[in-house]
Parts: structure tokens; C-alpha cells; sequence
């Protein structure tokens, strides 16, 4: 579904010194299980790859990407701010 890689990154099935990408997209097989009595199902993918820790797979939903991209958000304001108050303090 998307593909995001750090600059000019040629390949992303042959690893390069130094570059990362991400990606994300739907899985062939949904993954369903229950954890705590409560039914859960996986049916998207999102892939990290940097050269220290590999590739790392993360099986997911969208209610699983709408939460990351607003904690994303808050995670990002907060770190400006703390970077802002560092810049401003006597």
C-alpha cells in the first residue's frame, strides 16, 4: 500500500549501508486469536527496516494505525514543546 524510504534508497530487497524504510500494507491471511476472552484480528502489515535492527514485522489492524498516528501526534507536539522550553529557559 505504501512504501516509505530514506533517501535514495534503490532497493529495498537488497539491504544498503546506512538506509532505512518503511512500509505498510494488507496481509494475504488475516491472523485472528482471543487474548483475555476478547477476539482480535490482524489483517495489515507494517514493515521497519534499519540496518542495526533488521526488518521488523508488526501485524496489525486500523484501529491499530488510527491509535499510533494520534499517539504519533502527541509524542511529536510534546517533544517540540520540551525542545521549545530547552530553547527559551535562561
Amino acid at each position: 500500500m505504501l512504501n516509505l524510504r530514506d533517501g535514495d534508497y534503490r532497493d529495498i530487497t537488497a539491504p544498503e549501508p546506512g538506509q532505512s524504510f518503511s512500509c505498510w500494507g494488507r496481509m494475504a491471511d488475516p491472523v485472528t486469536f482471543v487474548y483475555d476472552g476478547v477476539q482480535h484480528t490482524n489483517d495489515l502489515n507494517a514493515c521497519h527496516y534499519t540496518p542495526l535492527k533488521g526488518l521488523i514485522r508488526w501485524q496489525e489492524n486500523e484501529a491499530d494505525w488510527n491509535v499510533l498516528a494520534s499517539y504519533y501526534r502527541m509524542a511529536g507536539d510534546r517533544a517540540r514543546d520540551a525542545r521549545l522550553a530547552e530553547t527559551t529557559e535562561p
